[in-house]
């Protein structure tokens, strides 16, 4: 059995304790290997379960020379693509009794057609499979990894034989549009051979996801597809009790259930990590290194905390890969944690497009704790105390020490980026079918920037950007339309209003392609996608009416966002992207006959503003005695969040006593911040008689500035606003 990459340089397989944390126990002492001549297996010697396997996706040979690129999946050496000379059917792949979920493209001549759609001109996939239960069976395309108008049909006997099921278009969506998956509910019986065809509508092929769920009888003592038991065979089960439904009997307390999110991801090119990275194994080198970045937030949804507690570690810092009492446990020497890790808590991988594992990560482990909460009180806050609380959640930022793949050498190209929590099984979950999560990504070729890395600024103000979408390269893909083969191009826009925003490509003489729309926050590449349209009613291009695309994304001022031109199916050329930011709310009116009715308007970017304070007192600050001095205000609407600076400072502009204070909303509302006399800031009458305030302000919100004076003081100022950096 293979070890593969996931162990290969770490020469730490004896460290890596997989058992969970539970009372003290004897250990299990492992057999003289724990190879179960199985390749597509890795296979770990944990003290307390002894040997363990976990299923890969590394390259193997299913014996059948008509199939290139052979992948492990489900425990199953499973072929792929038919060879040069070899027909769909001579190259028809096995697959295991229990099914699974099969990736694959259909290229080639087509020579195989279903009853239902018209599916000679396409080419197809082949899989053989013998069912270990009779019964009804689940088979489909359904998915976003399916990127054409598929269909699925079932033989008997042979690859050529009676067909039992086909279906062209089940209600089941696709990264097309909704119905173009297929799925067929055909009965089976247990031990006949039967052959399921992956084919496509008119021509149609592409890449698909291709589902098989076997039938479940429950009561046969068998434990098989989505039964979490059967019978006797509970041994699945916490308590080890199964109910007449096939569904194992929670504990009392109930169980946690975790569910991983990949929140962003990035590359960093011939980069740099920290010595403990390479001595952990998670890096090749110390530098020159090309690393794909990702952060990932795993949520206990289940009803009882994931309790793991004191891994009885020495001092990490002192001891980097010292061993613990608990030998789940061990001293990570990453950069950024140097604490106790649970060992083998995620997997993470990237897969090529047959799913075979090209890179597995060498991240040891995991500090467990209650980074966020949403529904109750965070418990766990140290590595030397572990757990996740239910309602909390398990952060890892994408910048910390291992928390990436190290991607140097591989060739680019689409790939999928996939992290499964608990790979071996040790934490009892209420639901055991949702620990992995996956996402595609791109990787460049060498010397070519991604689209994230250079994207064109857009101003505050918005306006119209005119550009081309050209190349091969495709780095970037949304939830709208099938955007995988399309090049892209992104801008930057910080908007200072809050509000509904207006963005499109509509321009029948300026966008000359089928365009897609979306919007991403925060980050660029990996980041949470806020909205994603294809082909708005009435939004033109000069290739169709509707082939242009419009969202209207609710935008925070201050807040950064990524808008994406892309293509749908490869579609690319010039466009014409309209950006209108929301409107600003105007403050209410001042009052009638005070400084308040005229406030001189002052740009976002500050500046140095003179003049002088004369007339009646109208208003007063919470600071110094203003009641008797006239005053002069501004309104200021600020770019940028942050800290501001805004002073009075000046011996050859202020010849007064001045007080300097800030209002929010309206120019008679609640004061935030008021100084009378700052240390060092000059006045022409003294050294501290002048004013300065450094408020935390918010971009987009509209503040008031009054330059009063102390105790009837009045007189020329100079006024200058400094915005956050």
């Amino acid at each position: 059995s293979s070890i593969g990459m996931w162990a290969g340089t770490l020469g730490l397989v004896l460290l890596m304790g997989l058992s969970a944390p539970m009372p003290a126990q004897a250990q299990v002492a492992c057999p003289a290997g724990c190879d179960d001549a199985n390749s597509c297996t890795d296979d770990l010697c944990d003290p307390n379960l002894g040997c363990v396997h976990f299923n890969n996706s590394t390259a193997c040979s299913d014996g059948n020379t008509c199939t290139l690129s052979d992948v492990c999946n489900s425990g199953l050496c499973v072929g792929g693509a038919a060879g040069p000379g070899c027909s769909a059917c001579q190259a028809a792949a096995a697959i295991p009794p229990q099914g699974g979920t099969f990736v694959g493209s259909t290229t080639g001549t087509g020579t195989l057609s279903g009853t239902c759609g018209t599916s000679l001109a396409s080419p197809e996939r082949v899989y053989q499979w013998r069912p270990s239960t009779s019964g009804v069976a689940t088979i489909g395309t359904c998915g976003t990894a399916t990127n054409f108008d598929s269909v699925v049909y079932l033989r008997n006997a042979s690859c050529t034989g009676t067909q039992v099921s086909c279906n062209d278009d089940a209600p089941c969506a696709t990264s097309g549009t909704s119905d173009q998956g297929s799925r067929i509910t055909p009965t089976v019986t247990a031990g006949t051979t039967y052959y399921i065809v992956v084919d496509g509508y008119n021509g149609a092929r592409g890449n698909y996801s291709l589902t098989v769920q076997p039938p479940a009888a429950c009561g046969n003592g068998v434990r098989e597809g989505a039964e979490a038991c059967d019978g006797a065979d509970s041994s699945a089960c916490t308590t080890g009790q199964c109910t007449a439904q096939c569904a194992c009997v929670p504990p009392a307390s109930g169980l946690p259930d975790l569910r991983a999110e990949i929140v962003d991801w990035r590359f960093d090119r011939g980069t740099s990590v920290a010595q403990g990275d390479v001595t952990e194994g998670c890096a090749e080198a110390l530098s020159g290194i090309d690393l794909l970045r990702f952060g990932v937030r795993v949520r206990n949804a289940g009803t009882a905390p994931l309790y793991l507690g004191d891994p009885g570690c020495p001092n990490c810092v002192t001891n980097p890969l010292g061993t613990c009492t608990n030998p789940s446990f061990q001293c990570s020497p990453a950069a950024g944690h140097n604490h106790p890790h649970y060992s083998n808590y995620a997997r993470y991988e990237l897969l090529d497009q047959s799913s075979q594992a090209v890179v597995v990560g060498h991240k040891q482990g995991f500090c467990l704790t209650d980074s966020e909460c949403s529904s109750s009180t965070p418990r766990y806050q140290s590595c030397y105390d572990q757990g996740i609380s239910a309602g909390c959640a398990d952060v890892y930022d994408s910048g910390l020490g291992c928390q990436y793949l190290d991607i140097t050498g591989v060739p680019s190209g689409n790939y999928t980026l996939r992290v499964t929590v608990d790979p071996f099984g040790r934490i009892p979950e209420g639901i055991e079918t949702n620990n992995a999560i996956s996402v595609a990504v791109t990787i460049p070729g060498p010397g070519v920037a991604d689209s994230c890395t250079s994207p064109a600024t857009i101003p505050a103000a918005g306006g119209v950007i005119t550009g081309t979408t050209t190349g091969a390269l495709s780095t970037l893909t949304s939830s709208c339309g099938s955007t995988g083969s399309s090049p892209e191009k992104v801008f930057e826009w910080i908007p200072t209003v809050t509000g509904t925003a207006t963005i499109q490509t509509c321009s029948a003489s300026g966008t000359s392609f089928d365009t897609v729309l979306y919007l991403r926050g925060t980050t660029c590449q990996g980041g949470t996608e806020a909205t994603c349209n294809d082909d708005t009613s009435g939004c033109a291009s000069s290739s169709g009416a509707s082939h242009a695309s419009r969202i209207t994304p609710a935008v925070t001022a201050g807040q950064k966002y990524y808008i994406v031109v892309d293509g749908y199916q490869g579609a690319n050329g010039n466009f014409s992207l309209t950006v209108t930011p929301p409107n600003p709310t105007p403050p209410p009116p001042p009052p009638g006959n005070s400084a308040c009715t005229n406030p001189t308007v002052v740009p976002a970017a500050g500046g140095v503003f003179t003049g002088a304070t004369s007339g009646t007192s109208t208003l007063s600050g919470g600071c110094g005695n203003t009641a008797a001095s006239p005053e002069r205000v501004f309104q200021w609407t600020p770019a940028r969040s942050g800290t501001a600076t805004i002073q009075t400072c000046g011996a050859s502009g202020t010849n007064f006593d001045s007080v300097l204070y800030l209002r929010g909303s309206t120019c008679t509302g609640s004061q935030i911040s008021c100084n009378d006399d700052t240390n060092g800031c000059a006045a022409s009458t003294g050294a501290s008689q002048a004013s300065r305030l450094q408020p935390v302000v918010t971009a987009g919100t509209t503040y008031f500035i009054v330059v009063d004076g102390y105790q009837g003081a009045s007189g020329n100022f100079s006024l200058t606003i400094t915005p956050p950096p």
